[in-house]
């Protein structure tokens, strides 16, 4: 598995992100919509740098992740989402707008 590229492990109620650690020739990563807080295992993996993409949007995440963790890895370059998750058609609903 350590010759990963792309994982996506969005909406699984997935919280430690420990294992991801080793996983360094990922490129895009969504973890989106999940109970994610910590990110220090997202940073200690060394292969995550410039123009790789992680999608965190919809996680509760900690102040350390958002004032440091994240701040370390758009530093290397990655793309970083985070913050509220992205709509789902059953939130939109008809008649709302866009």
């Amino acid at each position: 598995m350590t010759n990963l590229t792309r994982l996506e492990l969005n909406e699984n109620l997935i919280s430690d992100i420990s294992p991801l650690s080793g996983l360094t020739n990922l490129e895009r990563l969504r973890l989106d919509t999940n109970t994610i807080s910590d990110l220090a295992p997202l940073v200690a993996n060394m292969g995550l740098g410039n123009e790789d993409r992680v999608d965190l949007r919809g996680n509760p995440l900690s102040t350390t992740s958002l004032n440091t963790h994240i701040p370390a890895l758009q530093g290397r370059g990655v793309d970083v989402q985070f913050g509220a998750s992205k709509p789902t058609i059953k939130e939109i609903g008809p008649g709302s707008r866009l």
